[in-house]
């Protein structure tokens, strides 16, 4: 369940802006080699839909700590942020709604695959979406999905 903590003040690294808040994501509870690619899709759709002008010298802390991965990680970070930051009342545009989507060698889709479903998969897609944006704030996609259909994704 990921925390979702408001302060004030500059942060540690001296990159400080005035004009509107900072965002930073923490991913705890996976290895090292995983956190880059699980911090960098919330970060990037909590900017896409909150107001930070609103929050100007502030800095939005979100921690996300994974309990436990049965696959689908990045996809339920991405609902569990969400979520905390509506509960949080900081305002923002929409609701991201996300999932992940394997595809199998027998071109069979598995939606929301565990871990083992995934490591067997030949290739996969996690999106988010806020609907009433009708924006895309998240897609992730590994594999084979990537030479099927080359330069269709923005990566």
């Amino acid at each position: 369940m990921p925390k979702i903590l408001f302060r004030t003040g500059p942060d540690s690294d001296g990159k400080w802006e005035e004009d509107h808040a900072k965002i930073s994501v923490s991913v705890k509870g996976v290895d090292e080699s995983r956190i880059a690619a699980i911090r960098a899709p919330p970060t990037s759709a909590v900017s896409a839909v909150i107001f930070a002008a609103k929050y100007p010298g502030k800095v939005i802390d979100i921690e996300v700590t994974v309990l436990s991965d049965d696959g689908g990680v990045l996809a339920t970070a991405l609902n569990a942020v969400t979520l905390a930051l509506a509960h949080s009342g900081i305002e923002n545009m929409g609701i991201t709604a996300s999932c992940h989507v394997a595809l199998t060698s027998n071109h069979e889709y598995v939606t929301d695959p565990s871990l083992a479903e995934a490591s067997n998969a030949i290739g996969g897609i996690t999106f988010g979406f806020v609907p009433n944006l009708t924006q895309a704030t998240c897609v992730d996609v590994h594999n084979i999905i990537k030479r099927i259909f080359p330069g269709s994704f923005a990566y």
